[in-house]
């Protein structure tokens, strides 16, 4: 996970090449001036979390979907949970409260390596959402009819019966809220409390912030 952190960090640092370059595709389309924002899943939200943790490019704001920071799966792998206040940029986590359920001896997303505890160790201000009766596989697309090796992941998770367009719309309206405060100055006040609020009271998914 430490080398594909470093391969994002250069893919960001040849991103700014390019758009400075005039013989490129990408020259004036990107601007890199404010840093860049980092989304990922699982393992890619560890992978984001660990670069904004060694503070090697300008990172305002990361989101993390369920991150994972060692599991059965890769149990031999750096950490980033500890090294986590380091991170300048400014983090919204938000978990599944099924993925730390056990699947044949093993749980996708362990309560002590998840997103509560990626929360416990951010810096304020942080925010923190709990998908209720959502599983660790439930932020991504349905596994397509023809792909076996993604219906045996999706499988391999438990799943629960909040319907997976509903964890994907309340995680994309979290995280442009989110953004928007961090990148934009526009207050995120009435997602943390009203939207909030109404979430809790509807059984979707409970949040905090600090």
């Amino acid at each position: 996970h430490g080398t594909l952190a470093n391969m994002v960090h250069e893919l960001i640092k040849w991103v700014g090449h390019q758009a400075s370059d005039v013989h490129s595709p990408l020259h004036g389309l990107v601007d890199l001036s404010q840093g860049v924002s980092l989304v990922g899943h699982s393992r890619g939200a560890k992978i984001n979390s660990l670069l904004a943790a060694w503070n090697t490019t300008a990172i305002p704001a990361v989101v993390n979907l369920d991150p994972v920071d060692i599991s059965g799966f890769d149990a031999t792998d750096d950490q980033v949970i500890p090294i986590l206040a380091n991170a300048s940029a400014v983090f919204l986590h938000i978990g599944s409260q099924l993925g730390p359920e056990m699947f044949a001896g093993t749980a996708c997303a362990p309560r002590a390596e998840g997103y509560a505890a990626f929360f416990k160790r951010s810096h304020s201000p942080a925010w923190m959402f709990e998908l209720l009766h959502a599983g660790h596989m439930q932020f991504l697309d349905a596994a397509p009819a023809g792909c076996i090796s993604c219906q045996i992941m999706r499988a391999l998770c438990v799943e629960g019966p909040l319907p997976d367009w509903l964890v994907r719309q309340v995680s994309q309206t979290a995280m442009i809220a989110w953004l928007k405060h961090v990148l934009g100055g526009v207050s995120v006040e009435p997602y943390q409390l009203d939207w909030a609020n109404y979430l809790d009271s509807s059984g979707v998914a409970l949040s905090r912030f600090k």
